[in-house]
């Protein structure tokens, strides 16, 4: 009875022995997993700080732009005056070209 018990008991031991390192091993694993949460959130927090800078920034740099500034006025001019060009020469170089690309591909 007494060399039964003893294996029993060497049974148990080498049980919890197993246990024990399988449990070490995915508290290792799981406390990897949680510190690169970590480092990711710490990281995506920081992204939206400088994201939420950046944009206030915008917004000063557009606050301190005059609406009636005489830059913007002339830029506004130039547009207007671009506005009145035709694409038709534009496109009709955009055709030939094709057509050129397509005659030497065939």
């Amino acid at each position: 009875m007494n060399r039964t018990a003893g294996v029993i008991l060497a049974i148990v031991a080498v049980a919890l022995l197993a246990t024990t390192a399988v449990l070490y091993q995915k508290n290792k694993t799981t406390t990897a997993a949680l510190n690169e949460v970590r480092n990711t959130e710490q990281q995506s927090e920081t992204r939206y700080s400088d994201a939420i800078n950046a944009i206030a920034e915008i917004q000063d740099s557009l606050g301190s732009i005059a609406v009636g500034d005489s830059g913007v006025r002339m830029l506004s001019n130039e547009l207007q005056s671009e506005r009145h060009l035709s694409p038709e020469p534009y496109v009709a170089a955009a055709r030939a070209l094709v057509e050129r690309v397509v005659r030497k591909n065939t």
